[in-house]
């Protein structure tokens, strides 16, 4: 359930519901259905205190569970959300050197990170793919912005 609830906060109301990839993806990694790992992101939207402020209830199926999982994780955000992360990494496969992406029209995509260094060079080459030294970067980005000196 906790990875549930770190799921719900990474979607919008509206987004939780069997169709979606991500709840899709989620659901079979927990081996469960769609529309029970929807219909619990719909429980918590019951519990939510943000939702329940704009006049949305979410469903009335949360259960004395719900709740307290719910108090838990809110209780100590710092705790919580480092923990749920770490539980929705490893069931997804990431480890330390991937990064873990939640896209609600296509899924939950884990990918390798970029080596260390490897933004330094991307910002060494211009569109063309040549690179241009330091000293010449400068009179290119001139040139290419109207107006610059």
């Amino acid at each position: 359930m906790l990875v549930a609830l770190n799921l719900y906060h990474k979607l919008t109301f509206g987004q939780p519901h069997a169709r979606q990839p991500v709840i899709g993806a989620l659901a079979e990694k927990l081996e469960r259905g769609a529309n029970s790992v929807a219909m619990k992101l719909c429980n918590f939207a019951s519990l939510d205190p943000a939702l329940k402020l704009r006049g949305i209830k979410g469903l009335a199926g949360a259960c004395a569970l719900d709740h307290a999982v719910w108090t838990e994780f809110h209780t100590d955000l710092n705790e919580a959300v480092p923990t749920s992360e770490g539980a929705l990494r490893a069931l997804f496969g990431a480890d330390e050197g991937s990064e873990l992406e939640v896209l609600p029209k296509e899924g939950v995509r884990v990918r390798k990170r970029p080596p260390q260094g490897a933004t330094e060079t991307m910002a060494n080459v211009n569109c063309c793919g040549t690179t241009l030294c330091a000293s010449n970067r400068g009179a290119w980005m001139r040139r290419a912005t109207p107006g610059a000196r």
